[in-house]
């Protein structure tokens, strides 16, 4: 959903913005996972660098459509699939978000 929100809004045009018009919601994407790795004391960089080739890969590639579901396993350091694992966030919490950005 951020990286559809993130290619959909880097062709508005929006004033009175720092850098460019999307640059809060790109943001958003980079700051929630890395916060959250940095607090349980894991490498940042890698971690949100997998979990984003697997998003972007679940994107482009019909065959690893499956990966939509991969988040952080931040007690072991790793990237895991989610959905298996009985994680998963609520739509409501994705409305909203929307909803806030519009």
């Amino acid at each position: 959903l951020t990286s559809y929100v993130r290619w959909t809004t880097s062709s508005w045009k929006i004033k009175n913005r720092k850098g460019s018009g999307s640059s809060g919601i790109n943001a958003e994407y980079g700051v929630i996972p890395k916060t959250l790795v940095v607090n349980a004391a894991r490498d940042s960089t890698e971690l949100v660098a997998k979990l984003r080739a697997f998003h972007n890969a679940s994107q482009t590639i019909q065959a690893k459509r499956q990966f939509k579901w991969i988040g952080l396993d931040l007690e072991n350091g790793k990237c895991r699939d989610n959905k298996e694992a009985g994680v998963l966030e609520p739509a409501m919490s994705k409305i909203k978000s929307l909803k806030f950005c519009y």
